[in-house]
C-alpha cells in the first residue's frame, strides 16, 4: 500500500535510482553471441565486425590451438608432438581447451563470440 500510495503522490516521480542501475548493468553478464553457418556464408566477416562493435573476444578452435602449441607448456609440446607424428588433435582435447578459454577471467570480463 505504501507503494502505491507514492506513486500516487507523485505519478511523474522516476523510480530508478542511477546508482541502482549503474551497478546492475555493471555485474550484469557480458554479451555472448554464437554464429553458426555453412562454410562459405561470412561468418567469419561477421564475427570480426561483431567482436570489434562489441568490445568482446573471439572464441574459435584453430587459435586456441595455436596458442597453447606457441606456450612452453606440457599440452603445448603433446599437441605438437602429436601434429608432427601426423595424428589428428581429438575433438574432447579442443573441446576442452575451449571450455578453458570460455571459463577465462578475459571472457567472463568482455564477453565472447564462438562460431561454428
Amino acid at each position: 500500500m505504501t507503494s502505491q500510495e507514492k506513486t500516487e503522490e507523485h505519478p511523474f516521480v522516476d523510480i530508478f535510482n542511477e546508482d541502482e542501475a549503474d551497478k546492475n548493468f555493471m555485474l550484469s553478464k557480458p554479451v555472448c553471441f554464437v554464429v553458426f553457418g555453412k562454410p562459405g556464408v561470412g561468418k567469419t566477416t561477421l564475427a570480426q565486425q561483431l567482436t570489434q562493435a562489441w568490445k568482446c573476444i573471439r572464441v574459435e578452435a584453430l587459435p586456441i590451438l595455436e596458442e597453447q602449441i606457441a606456450s612452453d607448456t606440457e599440452s603445448g609440446a603433446m599437441l605438437q608432438s602429436m601434429l608432427i607424428s601426423g595424428q589428428s588433435i581429438p575433438d574432447e582435447l579442443v573441446t576442452k581447451l575451449m571450455l578453458e578459454k570460455l571459463n577465462s577471467p578475459e571472457v567472463s570480463h568482455f564477453g565472447m563470440l564462438i562460431f561454428i
